[in-house]
């Protein structure tokens, strides 16, 4: 549960603040289908995209239209979410120990591991965040085979921002999506450029973009990469998503015909001099694969996008097959009602003779996950929890602990951490909680940044409301930008804000919210 430090004066400004920072923009997270959407006291306000309806009748307060992914919370999911037998996981990589994957650990010791085709790979190749497809046995929890597969490695072209608002990546002529939940490595999301080289790994949505679990900034890279599904074949060219690829000189691997066909996967490999941004591309190779949930009667746990949808029992995730088995099917954290075009869910059951997974167990994963960035308060190592503004966290089975500081501890627990740390904390609402999903240690800095939905602004005072938290400027020290970075008025600010507008402020030394932000800008 939420548990307000009640020794604290001044609470109900803390948790304003706190819920305000659940949107910290470290990383420009937030997508268009991010955040809690509070409500003010004189208002109810329903958030749509998300299936969050908030409403109140006094001060800040929050409902929820379905619960949250309980998932590596040692909470009983129940037999048919428990998957057996032989088959396989895939997932992003919770953390290492030997392998997490959805909050059960695998043991990797006799594992062979492959890293985008270097079968030579070990585990200290791999890294958290990144989506595996694991061969194991469910049963003993072991691994026998974990394959990576980066979705991209190539050059940033340019940075968009997408129709919901979010920052967007375009890279290799494909749209990449970052959200709350990205782990970006050697970077931060503000820092990416034009011109930087990145590895991705991530999945796909119902519009074909990637949505990315991992990004990483590279200082060089030997070759591009790019994993597609192709369109407008032709004798010697073809399409993945807006890329223009000649294979006119490529090697061709494993088609089934012997050249490329419409609709299949494949992975394109180019020497970087031959990529002319932002759009064509000339193959050094070209690989085609079936990517495959494995053979009838295997075990399968698979975590995606809806990406179709005719009905529930016929739609797909991340592109492959699955139906539901009516009254068999048991969900969690939403109904049949939840399954629809881009809903992000994980599915636990079995393929059938037609390679279609049978789903005995749904669980609905809800995007809008909640983020908070500063110092910690308190920590109760009884209860697991972790106290930050005078709100707790609980801390459970599934919590990511990474360590980013320069004590870099391996294997760091919730012990290690002390109170003034500084962290970087993902959650969700459970309820009328807040679950630590993770949180990662940070050497000290002095600087707060928070972005979320304007809820009220006085354009005569200059204050903005944010998610709640009363934002104060001063044209002597606050900086205005516009949706481009570009500086403007305090006025033309103002004349930008409209309904569902999202503002980001930031604090270069921050001590208290009532301190005019060095700069505030409209997304």
């Amino acid at each position: 549960m939420i548990r307000p430090n009640q020794s604290q004066p001044g609470n109900h400004l803390h948790v304003a603040v706190l819920l305000g920072a659940m949107f910290f923009l470290f990383s420009c997270g937030g997508s268009g289908e991010g955040g809690v959407l509070l409500s003010k006291s004189e208002s109810a306000v329903t958030n749509t995209s998300a299936g969050i309806n908030t409403s109140t009748s006094s001060g800040i307060g929050f409902g929820l239209g379905f619960g949250f992914d309980i998932s590596g919370s040692g909470i009983s999911r129940g037999a048919k979410f428990d998957i057996s037998g032989s088959g396989i996981t895939r997932s992003r990589i919770d953390r290492f120990g030997s392998i997490i994957i959805n909050g059960r650990e695998y043991d990797t010791g006799s594992a062979s591991f492959n890293d985008d085709g270097n079968q030579l790979a070990t585990q200290a190749d791999l890294n958290t965040d990144q989506v595996v497809t694991v061969h194991a046995n469910f049963d003993e929890l072991t691994a026998v085979q974990v394959d990576y597969r980066s979705s991209i490695k190539g050059p940033i072209d340019s940075l968009v921002i997408l129709a919901g608002g979010e920052g967007g990546i375009i890279s290799l002529g494909q749209t990449i999506r970052s959200d709350v939940s990205t782990n970006f490595e050697n970077t931060e999301r503000d820092a990416l450029r034009p011109g930087d080289l990145i590895e991705v790994s991530g999945i796909q949505d119902e519009a074909g973009d990637i949505v990315a679990s991992f990004v990483e900034l590279k200082p060089v890279l030997a070759n591009y990469k790019l994993v597609g599904k192709l369109t407008n074949v032709t004798a010697d060219s073809f399409n993945i998503g807006s890329l223009i690829v000649n294979f006119s000189a490529a090697s061709l691997k494993n088609f089934p015909n012997g050249l490329p066909e419409e609709g299949q996967t494949v992975q394109v490999t180019s020497d970087p001099v031959d990529y002319s941004p932002p759009d064509r591309l000339i193959a050094s190779s070209v690989e085609f694969f079936i990517p495959s949930l494995g053979i009838a009667g295997s075990s399968v746990e698979l975590e995606g996008y809806v990406t179709s949808f005719t009905s529930i029992a016929d739609f797909e995730i991340s592109g492959f097959p699955v139906t539901t088995l009516g009254s068999e099917t048991d969900y969690l954290n939403g109904t049949t009602e939840s399954l629809t075009l881009g809903v992000k869910v994980e599915v636990n059951g079995s393929l059938n003779e037609n390679g279609v997974l049978e789903a005995s167990g749904v669980i609905v994963k809800p995007t809008n996950d909640v983020r908070y960035e500063g110092s910690i308060d308190s920590i109760d190592l009884q209860t697991n929890l972790i106290s930050a503004l005078g709100v707790s966290f609980e801390v459970r089975s599934g919590t990511r602990l990474e360590d980013k500081s320069d004590a870099d501890l391996e294997n760091i627990a919730l012990a290690d951490f002390s109170v003034g740390d500084r962290v970087k904390l993902r959650g969700y609402l459970d309820g009328s909680g807040l679950v630590a999903t993770r949180i990662e240690r940070e050497d000290l800095d002095d600087d707060v940044r928070f972005r979320g939905l304007v809820n009220r602004e006085n354009e005569v005072g200059g204050t903005l409301e944010v998610l709640g938290v009363l934002i104060t400027p001063d044209v002597n020290i606050t900086e205005f930008e516009n949706r481009d970075g570009l500086l403007i008025t305090q006025a033309e600010f103002h004349s930008l804000i409209e309904p569902g507008s999202i503002v980001k402020a930031k604090w270069d030394v921050f001590t208290s919210v009532e301190l005019a932000p060095d700069s505030l800008q409209i997304e």
